[in-house]
């Protein structure tokens, strides 16, 4: 039980990372590129420039990285954890006429974790 309380907890914390990183790209991108526009009608043609390289790194990374992808992946693993811990703790759906409620638990969870990790290196895959 204990390591699936660290697994939830590591999961929160991976959406709550790629949540802020994908915030983090992307305001400043848009600001940034709408800007280059307004500074090139000023003749402000070097900071344009500067600007524009900045939304091409910044859009790279955002594309490289995934962050969107990442964070709903995480979250999406962090609520089934929840939702599973409730209803096992309340020994509700599968988990109210069993004998073993706890193996049962132990076995959704490894196998959506398993499912996830899976998806995980088949991304990584694409990747390279």
């Amino acid at each position: 039980m204990k390591r699936f309380r660290k697994q939830l907890q590591r999961y929160e914390h991976e959406a709550r990372l790629n949540k802020r990183l994908f915030y983090a790209f992307n305001i400043p991108t848009i600001i940034l590129a709408a800007s280059v526009p307004v500074l090139v009608s000023m003749e402000l043609n070097f900071v344009a420039i500067i600007f524009s390289l900045l939304v091409a790194i910044a859009t790279g990374i955002t594309s490289l990285c995934n962050f969107k992808e990442m964070w709903q992946k995480h979250r999406l693993m962090a609520e089934f954890f929840k939702r599973e811990l409730a209803l096992y703790n309340t020994r509700t759906e599968k988990y109210e006429n069993t004998k073993d409620p706890e193996e049962i638990f132990i076995e959704t969870l490894e196998s959506r974790m398993s499912e996830h990790h899976s998806n995980w290196r088949e991304m990584m895959k694409k990747r390279k």
